[in-house]
């Protein structure tokens, strides 16, 4: 499954105009998710010419679902342990670049996914749902006129 996925990410940015993909760091929740991403990690990194960083790894079964996690970021409508603000800025990002960072949570079994940012110190914004759908529209439809499709 996972090769199909990755043979399909590569052909799409292979055709596509080649996006500066900003880092992407990914809340595992402490979950499986964090397991079968590593096992991806290092080809998702090529196809996407940049880094995915596995945050709330599995490796402590008490970090399950603690502060962490799509569900938690969903409801609590705050950041997760691990990509909060401090903790962005920790990994020596510059300040004015916090903006550009994919912040990616899955909840523990891997089910459920959000995306969320930081706009600046005390702006994050949580991409769901319909955010989500709208993100995922605009992007086929510039693929598709990229593409000279109507």
């Amino acid at each position: 499954f996972y090769q199909m996925l990755l043979e399909g990410l590569d052909e799409l940015v292979a055709t596509s105009s080649k996006p500066v993909i900003p880092p992407v760091l990914v809340d595992c929740a402490g979950g499986v998710g964090a397991v079968q991403l590593a096992k991806i990690q290092a080809r998702l990194q090529r196809i996407l010419s940049t880094t995915v960083d596995i945050v709330n790894p599995a490796d402590d079964p008490a970090t399950l679902n603690s502060n962490c996690g799509a569900e938690f970021v969903q409801k609590g409508r705050r950041a997760p342990n691990g990509l909060r603000h401090q903790d962005v800025v920790s990994r020596r990002l510059p300040e004015e670049n916090l903006h550009e960072l994919h912040l990616v949570s899955f909840d523990g079994d891997a089910d459920r996914i959000v995306f969320h940012t930081w706009r600046d110190d005390s702006d994050w914004q949580l991409l769901d749902g319909d955010k989500i759908a709208a993100l995922l529209g605009t992007f086929v439809g510039k693929e598709l006129a990229a593409a000279g499709i109507r």
